[in-house]
């Protein structure tokens, strides 16, 4: 019960903070509905993520934050506020096969408010990669192409 809880406020939060970018890419971001609508994309179909997928989403992203992400910026010494590092937010396209590892992630959209030079920016990149790779996701995600964020957008 603790964890749906968590999940549901932590879905909850995402939402409102995504709300909070005012770029072109966020405004062409895909609404999440319950429906399983499909969308025409390079010659594959991205799947719109349902609420129970969002929500899996939300604590795979938690854990990137919390395993990856944190972890890194702390050992850069780099903290998390609204002066060094206010946001730190990687869009990529995911394909999961139908036993719920990660294929392949593509990196469509990244915004970086973050002391981070571009190799540290790559190290991060590949230290998620490596993380999810070695994750089996959640069964509302296995064979699905869709598009998500991962990271932060802090609210200063």
């Amino acid at each position: 019960m603790k964890t749906i809880t968590l999940a549901l406020i932590s879905f909850c939060l995402l939402f409102i903070l995504s709300g909070c970018e005012n770029t072109k890419k966020s405004n062409e971001r895909l609404p999440s509905d319950i429906t399983k609508k499909s969308v025409k994309n390079k010659a594959s179909k991205i799947q719109e993520l349902t609420i129970y997928q969002s929500a899996d989403w939300s604590i795979i992203n938690n854990g990137i934050t919390g395993k990856c992400i944190t972890p890194y910026l702390v050992e850069h010494k780099i903290s998390i506020d609204c002066t060094p590092c206010r946001k730190l937010r990687l869009v990529y396209t995911f394909h999961i096969n139908g036993s719920g590892q990660l294929l392949k992630m593509e990196k469509d959209d990244k915004v970086m408010e973050c002391n981070l030079n571009k190799e540290q920016i790559k190290e991060l990149e590949n230290l998620i990669e490596t993380y999810l790779k070695k994750q089996i996701m959640p069964l509302s995600l296995h064979n699905t192409i869709f598009k998500a964020g991962i990271g932060f957008t802090l609210k200063c």
